[in-house]
């Protein structure tokens, strides 16, 4: 059962016993009206007061490395009447509202009122549709779900809701809020909600011509922060995340994001792209001294840690992003690399023709892998234990490629029934499931608002589908296409 809204209909109460004695005062209290004040003499209307007041977020990862991060505010009326307003903190736009390049004023319109849900139950009732400046940043509306249409928000005592979100495809956001007024105005609203610049901690390289700061922290992590222009300001950047990677330092390398960078004395350089739908970067970010940086083991170099003991001695197996995977032993070190298919690791060691060896990751993230390499009498091997295997990605059974060639997009298949397609070299993704039979291949978008799937066609092994998908985000560009594979045999074999 809902909420029973007895909270809900004591704070209304309250609020109408204020307006009630706030009208009294004015009507009885006080110097007598001027002549003329108000319509025959009367006093003028009381003052229109927010009512109620909700404050949300919508972003992610992909978004917010584009430069797009919305904040937005509702406000209930105490005419009934609703505003619905957004601000992309991240256009680092902190002036006033009527001139604020981020600022929306008007993304929704619409009433509020004190009411009942579909079922009976005792809520707020928030009518509303989108309103013109939701429409424009949509091309006319094309891209969203609630153009012209109204719709009813239940809104019980906890205050708390998803509200349809006018970016791209009309997506949808939590919102949370009740009668406590954060922001009298949107000026307000607007330095509250501004970005504030958050840097991680560690060894700076930059590059100052092109605004990029890269900072690599001490347990390994390296976080590229891109610079934003603040308007109305000469040469002030404010930074935010870009992408997070890694790095390390082995054999006397430095390695950055899979780069390898050049180290003279204690001074780093390092090549560096950044590729993004807003266009490629070549960088070159620089450090005076990164001798933090150049210490042998330092950094990370694996994105899963299997640890154990062999006698007094311990032993280890580190898996890399790169598909490898090092196992150190009590007397020496075993190369090998690794895929993962659903819930199974399947290792296979280099150079040899041993049958692989298999895991299988726990609901819980952990694995154990056992390493049975013995010399003589004496074990080379032996059992290590994972934790947390969530960060192994999994490895693409099947493949299918793009003909369109601007967006680099590819659709990877993978052996859990889930698949993946990559945009702009993964810098964006739209996830998918399939089905399959011995002679058929369903796909289906987990996010319907991601385009549009035509059905795919196999003939014996191989495959063919459409993907129309052209987002408000990626300028309404077609990241779509027709998309084929020469050998699905993988997928038609797995029921």
């Amino acid at each position: 059962m809902k909420n029973s809204g007895k909270k809900l209909w004591t704070a209304i109460a309250l609020s109408a016993v204020s307006v009630i004695t706030a009208g009294a005062l004015v009507a009885c209290g006080g110097d007598k009206p001027n002549e003329g004040e108000g319509e025959g003499n009367n006093p003028p209307p009381a003052e229109t007061t927010i009512s109620y007041q909700f404050v949300g977020e919508y972003g992610d990862d992909t978004l917010t490395g584009m430069g797009f991060g919305y904040r937005f505010l509702l406000n209930f009326y105490s005419d009934s009447t609703i505003t619905y307003s957004g601000y992309n903190y991240l256009t680092m736009d902190t002036s006033a509202y009527t001139e604020n390049t981020g600022f929306a004023e008007k993304w929704g319109k619409g009433t509020w009122k004190s009411g009942k849900d579909e079922e009976g139950e005792d809520c707020l009732v928030l009518t509303m549709q989108y309103d013109t400046d939701a429409v424009n940043m949509n091309a006319g509306g094309a891209q969203l779900t609630l153009p012209g249409i109204r719709k009813n928000y239940y809104i019980y005592e906890n205050y708390t809701f998803t509200i349809d979100v006018p970016f791209a495809s009309g997506r949808t956001a939590k919102i949370v809020g009740g009668t406590t007024v954060k922001y009298k105005n949107y000026n307000e609203f607007i330095d509250g909600e501004k970005y504030v610049e958050d840097l991680e901690e560690g060894t700076l390289l930059e590059d100052a011509t092109n605004h990029f700061k890269m900072i690599c922290d001490a347990e390994g992590n390296a976080y590229l922060y891109r610079g934003v222009a603040v308007p109305k300001k000469t040469n002030e950047y404010k930074y935010l995340l870009a992408e997070k990677t890694t790095w390390s330092y082995n054999n006397s390398k430095l390695t950055v994001g899979g780069k390898d960078a050049t180290v003279t004395d204690k001074a780093v350089s390092l090549e560096y792209k950044y590729a993004s739908q807003l266009g490629d970067k070549d960088l070159t970010l620089t450090c005076a001294d990164a001798s933090a940086l150049l210490e042998e083991g330092g950094g990370i170099n694996y994105i899963a840690l299997f640890t154990g003991k062999a006698g007094d001695k311990d032993i280890s197996l580190k898996v890399k992003a790169d598909g490898t995977a090092e196992f150190k032993g009590a007397f020496n070190s075993t190369q090998f690399t690794w895929a993962r298919y659903a819930d199974k690791l399947v290792f296979k060691e280099v150079g040899q023709t041993k049958d692989p060896i298999e895991c299988t990751i726990g609901n819980d993230g952990s694995c154990t892998f056992v390493f049975d390499n013995k010399y003589g009498e004496t074990q080379l091997g032996g059992t290590v234990i994972a934790s947390d295997c969530s960060a192994i990605p999994q490895t693409a059974v099947v493949t299918f490629t793009s003909d369109n060639q601007t967006a680099g997009t590819k659709l990877e298949m993978y052996a859990d029934g889930t698949g993946r397609f990559l945009i702009f070299n993964g810098m964006m993704h739209a996830d998918i499931t399939w089905t399959s039979t011995a002679d058929s291949l369903t796909l289906t978008l987990v996010d319907s608002k991601n385009g549009t799937l035509g059905s795919v066609t196999v003939e014996g092994t191989s495959a063919t589908f459409t993907w129309n998908y052209a987002p408000a985000f990626a300028g309404n560009q077609e990241v779509g296409g027709t998309f084929t594979c020469a050998d699905i045999s993988a997928l038609l074999q797995a029921e």
